[in-house]
């Protein structure tokens, strides 16, 4: 998949965190010589996954204890990512391999889901935190002061320049 990314500058902060974002932001379903019915999927199930991190980043609460971002169900679907239980599922499963663990966690025993297995609009939050291979909260703190930042300056266009992984903002170089 042809996909241009920004190249990775200095930056004045942490550049571990800002390395671990980079490699995450250009990795995910990132495959070479691939048919083109292969490549239309690969290029739909990236959009999915960087959609869910940047509704994530962009709208998600911390936590009380700081550990995670919490979305609650409305403002999720709201962002016209797939709604399917068991397909969200899949693409936790895939940004788990990345460091970045997902969840869906009920807020009643009944009534969030579908019988057919679709997310209703209430009785469940999203909740995403990374592993220590992403170097955890201290990563997780920072994709959203980029994401925050990026959208504050950009606004529409901002999940644009979040897909081709431009972290320049975080430096201070887009203002």
């Amino acid at each position: 998949m042809k996909t241009k990314f920004a190249p990775l500058a200095n930056f004045k902060g942490d550049q571990e965190s800002l390395n671990l974002i980079y490699s995450l932001l250009t990795s995910l379903c990132v495959e070479n010589n691939i048919s083109c019915a292969r490549l239309q999927t690969v290029k739909g199930k990236r959009e999915q996954l960087l959609k869910i991190i940047w509704t994530m980043g962009y709208y998600g609460n911390y936590s009380n204890d700081g550990k995670y971002l919490e979305l609650d169900a409305k403002s999720f679907l709201a962002q016209k990512i797939h709604g399917m239980y068991n397909t969200l599922l899949a693409y936790f499963n895939d940004l788990k391999n990345a460091g970045v663990h997902c969840e869906i966690v009920p807020l009643a025993e009944k009534g969030w889901l579908t019988p057919m297995g679709g997310l209703r609009k209430a009785g469940w939050l999203i909740r995403m935190s990374f592993d220590e291979s992403l170097q955890g909260v201290k990563t997780l703190r920072l994709l959203k002061e980029y994401i925050v930042k990026l959208y504050n300056r950009f606004g529409s266009k901002a999940f644009g320049i979040f897909k081709k992984a431009d972290l320049g903002i975080l430096n201070n170089e887009l203002n």
